[in-house]
């Protein structure tokens, strides 16, 4: 410049872009983000992905169903230029059930985790709910004249129902 010049000298800054990570319980389950005031879209996440590249503002965040599971409640989340947002997240256990139908319908039916001691007697046909994942012992009660079926364990998943039917085997006659 020469004396008595003046110059003006503009810029334009971009914002840095955020990012977010999201780690899910069970791993296998999936996430979306999209611009709240968007309709829902985007890829589909796996677990402890990070989505970057994304614009200050507000943001939902879904996830997707899972058999056995319900999932986290969507949500709307606010990103500052540059931030690196990192949120875990668990899906809850839905609750099995077991229903038992015998071949003679006095008979009843019992169902206790492994190990602890054996649950109420339940009727033919009568379905046990609220159960939470894991291994059962199936006990059948005996019957005059006729051999009960054996007493079994059985391994329940989340959500799962569990329908048996087991046949009461007549003794021979002597």
């Amino acid at each position: 410049l020469t004396p008595n010049q003046s110059a003006s000298l503009a810029r334009n800054y971009a914002a840095h872009p955020a990012q977010v990570t999201i780690t899910l319980a069970p791993s296998s389950a999936q996430w979306r983000i999209y611009p709240s005031a968007s309709a829902p879209g985007g890829a589909w996440q796996a677990s402890g992905a990070t989505v970057g590249g994304l614009a200050p503002g507000s943001y939902a965040i879904e996830y997707s169903a899972f058999a056995g599971y319900t999932a986290p409640a969507a949500e709307t989340v606010t990103l500052a230029a540059g931030q690196a947002a990192s949120y875990n997240r668990s899906y809850a256990p839905q609750p099995a059930e077991v229903t038992v139908t015998l071949s003679i319908s006095p008979a009843q039916w019992r169902i206790a985790p492994v190990g602890a001691p054996s649950g109420q007697w339940n009727n033919s046909g009568a379905a046990v709910t609220g159960l939470t994942a894991g291994t059962y012992t199936i006990e059948y009660s005996g019957w005059l004249g006729y051999d009960s079926p054996p007493t079994e364990d059985v391994t329940l998943a989340p959500g799962q129902a569990l329908v048996l039917s087991r046949t009461y085997a007549p003794r021979p006659a002597h």
